[in-house]
């Protein structure tokens, strides 16, 4: 059945100052259930695989989407909630919007693309202009104020795309991949404007990324979504420090095993056992991370008493400079880095046997 818009009913006396995300939608197979809360001042990147959500989450907040249940608010005012009948439409909204592709419109000049927020609210065409000039001079292209889009590059168009979101004064900034079409130098110099105009926003930024050098140099919390579901939410430290998902620690070069802690010991479901020196986790169910790095390969077992030995299978050797990624299989399906002296020594290959060992006190467990 079709949707139908839900008419606005202006809020009364809320002074709340935040952006407030609880959204149920459901989108073909994508099943969304997300909530989450950003402050003022505050940049919150949204990390995830393809097809998490990410990209649907800021269409709801943006008004490009309502939301089949749950409820949006910006600063106290509700802009989208179903059971009240309020649906506020986008270009009614406090919020600006940087796409992937920017989406400029080719028939007209950077400067009118700047402009065009204002003239959509409202404003007069002095007005917006003199705004747009301000906000071009910011972005360090004036010189480009009467060029069309298809005379600029990447990194220009990601700025007069910036300075057409900021010129409305939002209190929402919505950034979907806007580094993503760059290479890798205009990625880096983009990276620096970002992080220096949104230096003095004072409203709540979200950025959609799939790299985490972004949310390292822009975020001030991350949270993470798989499945249409939030997995973690907290600073990037907190985040990479105790990942609860194999796409988090992949994502930040952690092996993640779940299990179940008893004491110092986690069984896995596949029937391995991983001993560790970490005595603060409670019993029951529980992660613990081991650094690639920390794990070493041998070809027989070693000898003494080594807690932590596993017998394993290569599956893949990846070259990474002087560096090696050799994926493991088995019981406890794992990554080890070693250099590429240790990947000539041992002569590995897919398909060979070897015994992989960590110490205890290179095993960090934490609560599920």
């Amino acid at each position: 059945m079709p949707r139908h818009p839900r008419l606005h009913s202006p809020p009364v006396g809320s002074q709340a100052v935040t952006l407030e995300v609880d959204i149920g939608l459901q989108l073909g197979t994508l099943e969304l259930d997300v909530q989450f809360e950003a402050q003022p001042g505050e940049l919150l990147a949204v990390l995830g695989p393809n097809g998490a959500g990410k990209s649907t989450v800021l269409r709801c907040i943006a008004g490009l989407l309502p939301v089949d249940r749950g409820c949006i608010r910006v600063d106290g005012e509700t802009v989208d909630d179903p059971r009240a009948s309020v649906l506020v439409p986008a270009e009614r909204r406090s919020t600006g919007v940087v796409f992937q592709d920017y989406l400029l419109f080719d028939h007209l000049s950077a400067l009118d693309n700047v402009a065009f927020g204002l003239r959509a609210r409202g404003a007069d065409k002095r007005h917006a202009r003199r705004v747009a000039t301000e906000w071009l001079e910011r972005t360090g292209m004036a010189d480009h104020a009467g060029h069309r889009p298809r005379a600029l590059s990447g990194g220009q168009a990601q700025r007069i795309a910036l300075a057409r979101a900021l010129a409305t004064d939002p209190r929402v900034l919505l950034l979907d991949e806007p580094l993503a079409a760059l290479d890798a130098g205009a990625r880096a110099t983009m990276r620096r404007d970002l992080r220096r105009h949104l230096g003095s926003f004072e409203g709540m930024a979200l950025l959609v990324t799939h790299d985490p050098v972004d949310a390292y140099a822009l975020a001030d919390r991350v949270v993470v979504l798989e499945h249409g579901r939030v997995v973690q939410l907290g600073t990037l430290a907190d985040v990479t420090a105790h990942p609860r998902s194999r796409y988090v620690a992949e994502l930040v070069g952690l092996n993640l095993v779940h299990g179940s802690l008893l004491g110092s010991v986690l069984a896995t479901s596949s029937g391995a056992t991983i001993v560790t020196a970490d005595h603060d986790a409670d019993d029951g169910d529980a992660f613990v991370s081991i650094r690639p790095q920390a794990v070493s390969l041998h070809r027989q077992r070693p000898e003494g008493s080594a807690r932590n030995a596993w017998h394993l299978v290569v599956r893949d050797v990846d070259m990474r400079q002087d560096r090696v990624r050799v994926a493991l299989d088995g019981d406890l399906p794992i990554v080890a880095e070693i250099t590429t002296a240790a990947l000539a020594e041992l002569d590995l290959r897919p398909g060979a046997a070897v015994w992989a060992t960590v110490k205890a006190t290179d095993i960090t467990a934490y609560g599920s």
